[in-house]
């Protein structure tokens, strides 16, 4: 585990991880579905499981607070891994795509049926170094997904650190139901602050997302400013 980062709960010990801080209920059932059965039978690598459909209900629980509202969506991240078997029926029909294009991920969910009514929202076309990124929207017993796929690796770790706008929206969760956090997570939770500035964001540039997430959390605030930096000179006065 990254020392920048906290574990809150491990389902597979079935009990609250040591450490200050912990507060995290378990993982339900659903999210952990939801990610077992992208690498499972999707094939798909690194399933982890962000935004609000994880961090919210957390807060949530931490202040006493109850949703009114199912999730959105469930925000998923994946790495594209092991598509062989993809590869072998792909050529049952002669295509040859590659697994940049975006139809190419469309035809791969439809094959193995995990995701419904799949649709690319958007995508990053290879650069430089081979990296790219689809985003795929669909739907998952009958709950919906934004799904990103991207092909260089990434971990729980990594993803709870880079993901968030603010460090009271990092978390992540992977498919054994394990939770990293930001490094500030817990404190911001608990203190109700949304601070972008943090995690190296324009908080002016943030602010129709912070009222949305006020929505959420009444009694949510925005981070003061840093004061800049100054120097003092000392003069001994002259006699």
């Amino acid at each position: 585990m990254s020392a920048c980062l906290s574990v809150l709960f491990d389902s597979s010990s079935g009990a609250p991880s040591r450490g200050p801080g912990v507060f995290a209920a378990a993982p339900d059932s659903f999210s952990c579905g939801l990610l077992q059965d992208l690498e499972r039978k999707a094939f798909f690598d690194n399933a982890i499981l962000r935004g609000s459909a994880l961090y919210q209900p957390c807060i949530e629980g931490l202040h006493g607070l109850t949703r009114t509202t199912p999730p959105k969506d469930y925000d998923v991240l994946v790495n594209f891994g092991r598509y062989d078997q993809f590869r072998r029926e792909q050529a049952r029909w002669g295509g040859n795509k590659p697994a940049s294009d975006p139809s190419f991920l469309i035809d791969y969910l439809r094959l193995f049926r995990v995701i419904k009514n799949p649709e690319v929202r958007f995508a990053v076309p290879p650069d430089r170094d081979g990296r790219y990124f689809v985003n795929i929207g669909g739907v998952y017993r009958g709950r919906p997904v934004d799904l990103m796929v991207e092909n260089l690796p990434h971990t729980l770790e990594n993803t709870a650190q880079r993901s968030p706008d603010a460090p009271i929206t990092g978390m992540a969760m992977d498919s054994g139901g394990r939770i990293a956090v930001h490094p500030l997570f817990n404190a911001h939770a608990r203190a109700l602050v949304y601070d972008p500035a943090a995690v190296g964001l324009d908080p002016a540039e943030c602010q129709a997302r912070f009222a949305k997430l006020s929505a959420k959390f009444p009694g949510l605030r925005l981070a003061e400013p840093e004061p800049p930096p100054t120097s003092a000179i000392w003069c001994r006065p002259h006699p």
